[in-house]
C-alpha cells in the first residue's frame, strides 16, 4: 500500500505493481502537476488534478505514437521548454 499526499489531500492506493513501480508514476504526475502550478493561477485542485490529468495523457499519447521512451521524451519536453522561455525572454526585450 502506497500513501499518496498530493493537492492538499492524502490517501492510500493498493496495486498489483511493485512499490517503485507506483513510485515512478506519482513522481510523474507529481512532475506535471508541479508544471501547472508554476504556470496556472488558479488555486483550484481539481482544476490542476485535471489538467495535470491531460498533460499525462498527452505524454502517452506521444510517446506511444512516437516510438521513443519516456526519459527520452521528458529530455525533449524539457528543451523545447527552455527554448520557448528563452524566446518568450527576448521577444520581450525587444518589445523595451
Amino acid at each position: 500500500m502506497l500513501r499518496i499526499e498530493l493537492l492538499g489531500t492524502s490517501f492510500n492506493v493498493e496495486s498489483d505493481r511493485s512499490e517503485e513501480y507506483l513510485d515512478r508514476v506519482i513522481a510523474h504526475f507529481t512532475s506535471r502537476v508541479a508544471e501547472i502550478e508554476n504556470s496556472v493561477r488558479n488555486r483550484d485542485p481539481l482544476k490542476k488534478a485535471i489538467l495535470a490529468g491531460l498533460l499525462v495523457t498527452d505524454d502517452y499519447l506521444q510517446q506511444q505514437s512516437s516510438g521513443i521512451d519516456a526519459d527520452q521524451a521528458r529530455a525533449v519536453d524539457e528543451i523545447a521548454t527552455r527554448l520557448i522561455r528563452q524566446i518568450d525572454e527576448n521577444m520581450g526585450a525587444e518589445d523595451e
